[in-house]
């Protein structure tokens, strides 16, 4: 029997979901590795962790530690993505009407 490799697949999902977002003319941020480069320290951030098993809101304190939503600190972030910009009701209304 094959292995099966869980991490890999959940990555060809998440991709293929970014696409289908992207072609759909959805603006999607791409997960940014910690190894890459870090966020603002206390800019809260979507973060992903070691286990790749959950997605949750974080701040960046410095020296590889995460405050997170449930008060936690971690140090097994491995990617973050900046938050998506506050909801605008004017650019909902500006859409609806050029759409007309």
């Amino acid at each position: 029997m094959a292995e099966i490799n869980i991490e890999k697949m959940a990555q060809n999902v998440a991709q293929r979901m970014i696409q289908k977002f992207r072609d759909n003319g959805v603006f999607v941020s791409r997960w940014i590795p910690v190894s890459d480069r870090l966020p603002e320290i206390n800019k809260e951030v979507i973060v992903t962790d070691i286990e790749v098993s959950d997605t949750y809101a974080s701040y960046y304190l410095g020296n590889n530690y995460w405050q997170c939503d449930n008060g936690t600190y971690e140090d097994r972030i491995i990617a973050w993505m900046p938050l998506p910009e506050p909801y605008d009701p004017q650019e909902s209304e500006d859409e609806d009407a050029n759409s007309d």
